[in-house]
């Protein structure tokens, strides 16, 4: 449990894909890219004010667009005093524009780094569940046996049910069968009454 409390946020999104899953601090690649992509603009602005202390260029900045990326621009009347490990990039109206190794490093994180950032989340989300499984694992084969053990005695109870099902029906029927067998003996004692009366003796008119 200490594991989750570290790894994962208070409150997680309810979905993996939308991000924000693992808690700050948890793993140092993810908290870069976060940092990346969330702090691109005040990173920019560090690296202008720092290549213009360097260069003393004050009208030199740091700019980024969809087509060409990051890239530092010089007017080009100051072109000339750009430093050696700046590699034209671009070609505009009034000025110049360059990319140093350091910016392209940069470059390459920040681009893309959202995607990545989601694809370590999602990594590190897979190693959570294979380790919460390692050590849940002794636990769930813990439950299987007792699962198992209830199981194994459950036929036991059930055979003697079918017994018990046939004694109750018996004991039912048989006050249904004493009174079917009541109509029989009046019938009997009716018999018996009637052949034990005497014959009426026959009429001299019968005779004749």
């Amino acid at each position: 449990m200490d594991l989750l409390h570290r790894a994962i946020v208070n409150m997680p999104p309810p979905l993996l894909r939308e991000g924000g899953v693992i808690a700050a601090g948890f793993d140092a690649a993810l908290d870069e890219l976060r940092s990346i992509a969330t702090g691109a603009d005040r990173h920019l602005l560090e690296l202008e004010e720092r290549e213009r202390r360097r260069t003393g260029i004050t009208q030199l900045k740091v700019a980024y667009n969809r087509v060409h990326g990051y890239y530092i621009e010089l007017p080009r009347s100051q072109s000339e005093r750009a430093p050696l490990d700046y590699q034209r990039r671009q070609t505009v109206k009034n000025a110049e524009r360059y990319i140093t190794p350091e910016l392209k490093q940069f470059e390459d994180k920040v681009l893309g780094s959202r995607d990545r950032a989601l694809a370590r989340e999602r990594e590190l989300f897979e190693g959570l569940l294979d380790r919460l499984i390692a050590e849940l694992a002794p636990a769930q084969a813990h439950g299987r046996s007792a699962r198992d053990r209830r199981r194994a005695r459950e036929p036991r109870r059930a055979r003697g049910e079918p017994a018990l099902r046939a004694a109750g029906t018996l004991r039912r029927a048989g006050p249904s069968h004493r009174g079917r067998a009541a109509p029989g003996r009046r019938a009997r004692a009716r018999r018996s009454v009637r052949a034990e009366r005497p014959r009426a003796r026959p009429t001299r008119a019968a005779c004749w």
